[in-house]
């Protein structure tokens, strides 16, 4: 994966935007309606700009990615950026 072309983004503390129950369960709502059902036992929802880095919870900045990539490919990418 490539670096962001954002380099306004900063690191913070931050986990307020981390999702409850509630949250995955509203957005998956939310998403079967608006996209098409999904298997979510096959999938995990991922923040696009992460918590971390000035992210929030809003739908715009989520994202359903498959479980096997987003655990192997995509968050350690990130822990590693």
């Amino acid at each position: 994966m490539t670096k962001p072309v954002s380099t306004t983004w900063s690191a913070n503390s931050s986990s307020s935007c981390a999702l409850t129950n509630s949250d995955r369960r509203a957005y998956k709502t939310w998403y079967d309606a608006t996209y098409g059902s999904l298997n979510w036992n096959d999938y995990e929802i991922h923040h696009i700009r992460p918590c971390e880095w000035g992210g929030n919870k809003d739908y715009s900045n989520l994202i359903p990615l498959p479980y096997s990539f987003h655990r192997g490919t995509v968050s350690p990418w990130w822990v590693n950026y």
